[in-house]
């Protein structure tokens, strides 16, 4: 595990945890993002760059501080190395739907709604 992985696993652990993470603090453990090796680094990083850019919004809004802080431990699966789909969420197993399987679930559920009995 390199240095840089390493950083963004504790970053993201500790603002996930409630705590916080500087703009000091990201530059000195990540200096140079081309160090980063795969995407789910790159994306590690860009959710902690924004993370350390969003102080304004986050004071104003907390629900968008308690999106962001479940959006760091989709991160940390990722850099465990499991897939969007593969990580749990709640009571259920997120899992990766397509748009006409939404839409058929959608539809399925009107038709046991509106439809007369």
């Amino acid at each position: 595990m390199s240095g840089a992985h390493a950083f963004l696993l504790a970053a993201l652990e500790r603002v996930a945890d409630g705590g916080d993470l500087t703009a000091e603090e990201l530059d000195a453990g990540v200096p140079n993002i081309d160090v980063l090796g795969d995407d789910a680094e790159k994306a590690a990083w860009h959710e902690l760059n924004h993370w350390v850019h969003d102080d304004d919004i986050r004071a104003r809004d907390w629900s968008y501080a308690t999106l962001k802080r479940e959006a760091m431990r989709d991160h940390i699966a990722a850099l465990h190395g499991f897939l969007p789909e593969e990580i749990e969420r709640g009571d259920h197993l997120a899992a990766h739907m397509p748009r006409w399987g939404c839409l058929a679930v959608v539809a399925g559920v009107a038709c046991l709604v509106y439809l007369p009995r």
